[in-house]
């Protein structure tokens, strides 16, 4: 009877912990120590201390938060989930005299989509509109694996309205109903690959 009553307390114990039990949110998420921690999808995502998180009254001023899979999906905050948006400021850098990096992870509800099937749609959806912005396809979409997840990654260059350059890197899997999403846009290839650099440091758990 004892060892009933300590295995069901261990039990509710470990349902207690964050991320032990059944999450049901895209947004159950922490971020402490510069690691995001999301437990309904289960990655972690570990950043530099030179890379600042934005708050929501930051995010909604990023033009490239706008960048998403759905077209329809920035009207409904159900549909479109911003889960990080990270910005790094850089010196000495563009016209004005500095630029910026940012590295957005977002997830977006696939409910009531009937012509997204893979990730390939989904980067391909957006590099459809970058195009009409004036960006420029780098090959085509390939399939890569983060941590043993496969993505399709979609790389693209193209220019500010200020006419200073931009480097772009999508990649999108699905799961769980949702379009799960890093979009990295920098303002030189240097900086463009240390970014892509940090996303092999994505775990799935």
């Amino acid at each position: 009877m004892r060892f009933s009553v300590r295995l069901i307390l261990a039990i509710i114990l470990l349902l207690a912990i964050p991320g032990m039990g059944q999450s049901t949110s895209p947004l159950d998420s922490a971020l402490e120590d510069n690691l995001y921690t999301n437990f309904f999808f289960r990655i972690r995502y570990p950043f530099s201390a030179s890379w600042i998180p934005q708050s929501m009254a930051a995010f909604e001023r990023i033009p490239e938060t706008s960048q998403r899979c759905l077209s329809n999906a920035g009207t409904s905050p159900e549909r479109s989930h911003n889960l990080l948006t990270l910005a790094r400021n850089l010196p000495g850098q563009g016209l004005a005299g500095r630029s910026r990096a940012i590295i957005v992870i977002i997830a977006e509800d696939l409910s009531s989509e009937t012509d997204v099937a893979s990730g390939k749609d989904c980067v391909q959806k957006i590099s459809e509109r970058l195009r009409k912005d004036h960006f420029t396809l780098v090959g085509e979409p390939k399939e890569v694996q983060l941590s043993g997840v496969s993505f399709f990654r979609q790389d693209l260059k193209g220019r500010s309205s200020a006419g200073a350059p931009k480097y772009k890197s999508v990649f999108y899997t699905l799961t769980k109903g949702y379009a799960l999403g890093f979009i990295l846009t920098a303002p030189n290839e240097q900086m463009w690959a240390l970014m892509l650099e940090t996303l092999d440091k994505v775990k799935f758990f």
